[in-house]
């Protein structure tokens, strides 16, 4: 039998699985790291957003993160890196147009 997660109690008793049940607020220092380095790899920054998006769902499989969270915190971060980077390439090529 899987271990249990913290019981919230209320009008009736709501079972939270132990995969949903760590601290966000405790670890919002590692999700901002992820939001900065999967976003600066989509806007086309050489940096390792793979290899972060990796060691985040590693530590999301040990309890340490939350990997719903983990998840919806990289695509976040690749759509607005990939905004970033798109809007960033259209100025510039806009700006050498007008030279």
């Amino acid at each position: 039998m899987p271990p249990e997660g913290p019981r919230i109690t209320g009008l009736r008793e709501l079972h939270v699985p132990p995969i949903l049940a760590t601290d966000l607020t405790a670890t919002r220092g590692r999700y901002l790291l992820l939001f900065l380095a999967v976003s600066a790899s989509w806007a086309g920054v050489p940096f390792i957003g793979a290899a972060t998006i990796s060691m985040a769902a590693a530590a999301a499989s040990q309890g340490q993160l939350n990997m719903v969270a983990v998840i919806i915190v990289a695509a976040v971060a690749a759509v607005a890196g990939d905004w970033e980077g798109s809007s960033a390439t259209a100025s510039g090529l806009q700006g050498s147009r007008s030279n």
